[in-house]
């Protein structure tokens, strides 16, 4: 009898330990996503660029892009000022971030007033390595505008 009940005890705690949440995310993930999701300024490019190990690899649509930090923070600091993005919303995982936002990159237009916006949605997952260093940049683009599946969100 006793037995049996040492039996049951150990098949609810392994459904206990199953259903259980996972770990929550390291705790400087919280200052890196508010890094990650603000606006790239002159004054916080730096802290920006403190978050990139120099072996940097960059994808967009599963093509690589960028190899390397320095080539990466070239070309952030030559879209300084000619971005428009609104983050909807970022989940930390364990060793990533991946963050959903509208973006609108106006550094290849010639100067002046006038511009038609061509916003598209994109979700960019940022990997970390054990040095707390993001290695990999990963975007996946799709159209236009979100549009929420849950009515009010």
């Amino acid at each position: 009898m006793r037995l049996c009940f040492l039996a049951t005890c150990l098949v609810l705690s392994l459904n206990v330990a199953a259903a259980s949440p996972p770990p929550p995310p390291p705790e400087y993930f919280g200052n890196v996503a508010k890094t990650l999701v603000g606006d790239l300024t002159p004054q916080s490019i730096d802290v920006y660029a403190s978050l990139f190990a120099d072996d940097l690899h960059v994808f967009q649509d599963e093509r690589l892009i960028v190899a390397g930090k320095a080539s990466w923070l070239a070309q952030e600091r030559a879209r300084l000022g000619k971005v428009e993005r609104h983050v909807i919303g970022y989940a930390e995982g364990s060793d990533t971030i991946l963050i959903v936002d509208l973006f609108d990159d106006r550094s290849r237009l010639p100067v002046g007033p006038l511009y038609d916006s061509r916003f598209i949605t994109r979700a960019v997952r940022y990997q970390f390595g054990s040095d707390h260093l993001i290695h990999e940049i990963r975007f996946l683009e799709g159209g236009g505008f979100w549009t929420s599946a849950t009515p009010g969100r």
